[in-house]
């Protein structure tokens, strides 16, 4: 289920999607539910299933897209990160245009984290919690789709 590259590449394309499900072990799988409880307590209003159920393989699809043309080099990836800093920002948007400044603050440290994150790396002390390699690029890729996603609603809106 987890990201195969030379899989998706041979038509298994459910693991664009399965891959952010799946996680290196247990530590890691604990740190992605924490995150995603606290981006639900984030929300204005509680995140609905039904909300989750669509934004949630949209934006693991769209992430696995970019890793797929973007970086041939990674042949596997597990993980919620890049799906939850999507979703932090899609959650965090509406409130900062309405000059919550908390919100602003907090999407700014996001912003700040993910550039510092591509340009110097993953602190190894990341990569050992979570029982392996951090792929940071994913993160970003999160950030970058959810802000299409909302340009895109802005547009029709």
């Amino acid at each position: 289920m987890r990201y195969e590259r030379t899989a998706v590449l041979h038509g298994e394309l459910w693991r664009l999607v399965t891959g952010h499900l799946i996680h290196l072990g247990w530590a890691h799988w604990a740190l992605n539910a924490f995150a995603l409880t606290l981006v639900s307590l984030l929300a204005r209003e509680p995140l609905s299933l039904r909300a989750l159920s669509r934004s949630i393989p949209a934006l693991a699809a769209a992430i696995s897209l970019m890793l797929l043309v973007f970086d041939p080099e990674v042949a596997d990836y597990v993980g919620l990160s890049g799906v939850l800093y999507g979703l932090v920002l899609l959650v965090l948007w509406p409130q900062a245009r309405e000059g919550r400044w908390l919100a602003w603050a907090a999407l700014l440290y996001l912003t700040v984290r993910v550039g510092w994150q591509l340009l110097s790396g993953v602190p190894a002390m990341e990569a050992a919690l979570i029982g392996g390699p951090v792929i940071e690029q994913v993160h970003g890729y999160g950030l970058l789709v959810a802000a299409v996603w909302l340009l895109a609603g802005a547009r029709r809106g």
